[in-house]
C-alpha cells in the first residue's frame, strides 16, 4: 500500500502530511492530492468501515486538499470519514474552518497535546473553540488523550468536554 496510506482495524488512514504544531516538521515532501487519489483508486473504498484523514501531521495544513479528496473519495463510496487533528486549524490557516467540515466529515476527533508539550493560551483557547464549532457542525466530536495521562489530565479533558459538548476518548497512543 501506497506510503501516504494505511489499512488498521478495518480504517483507512490518510497520512496529508508530517508538518504537526507540537512537533518539529517531518522531513520529506507531502504527497500532492493527485498521488494521493491515485493511490486511493487502487482500493475498494467500500471495505473500510471509515477513513481517517491524519497520522503523524495535521491535515488542517492541507484543508484544500483534504476537502478535494472528500469529494472524490465521495464520488466513489458513502464510507464515514474522520478527521484526526489537533484542533488548531484555525489559527494554522489564520481563518474559521469548522464549518467547512460539515459537508463531509461523520467524526471529527482532536487529539490533545500531552504534558510536556508547551501549550500557550492563544492554543488552547483555539482548540475550545474549534470543539465547540466542529460540533456545530460534525455529528461526533471526540477529545482525546492518551491512556498514559495522567489522572489529572483525563480530568481536564473531561471537564473540557463538559464546556465544549465533545465526548470524552482515552487511546494507547503507542499502537
Amino acid at each position: 500500500m501506497d506510503s501516504c496510506l494505511m489499512a488498521r482495524d478495518g480504517k483507512l488512514h490518510i497520512r496529508l502530511t508530517g508538518r504537526h504544531p507540537f512537533h518539529e516538521d517531518a522531513p520529506g515532501q507531502d504527497p500532492s492530492r493527485e498521488e494521493i487519489w491515485q493511490a486511493l483508486q487502487q482500493l475498494d473504498l467500500n471495505e473500510y468501515r471509515q477513513i481517517v484523514f491524519g497520522g503523524g501531521g495535521d491535515p488542517m495544513y492541507r484543508l484544500e486538499d483534504m476537502m478535494w479528496l472528500c469529494g472524490k473519495i465521495r464520488e466513489k463510496s458513502p464510507v464515514d470519514l474522520r478527521l484526526d487533528t489537533t484542533g488548531l486549524g484555525d489559527l494554522l490557516r489564520r481563518e474559521k474552518t469548522a464549518f467547512q467540515l460539515e459537508q463531509y466529515f461523520q467524526v471529527v476527533a482532536i487529539y490533545l497535546p500531552v504534558e510536556e508539550q508547551a501549550v500557550t493560551d492563544e492554543q488552547r483557547k483555539a482548540i475550545r473553540h474549534f470543539a465547540v464549532a466542529a460540533g456545530l457542525f460534525v455529528p461526533k466530536v471526540y477529545l482525546v488523550v492518551p491512556e498514559s495521562s495522567t489522572k489529572e489530565k483525563k480530568k481536564a479533558c473531561q471537564e473540557l468536554c463538559l464546556q465544549t459538548g465533545a465526548r470524552y476518548r482515552e487511546e494507547d497512543w503507542a499502537s
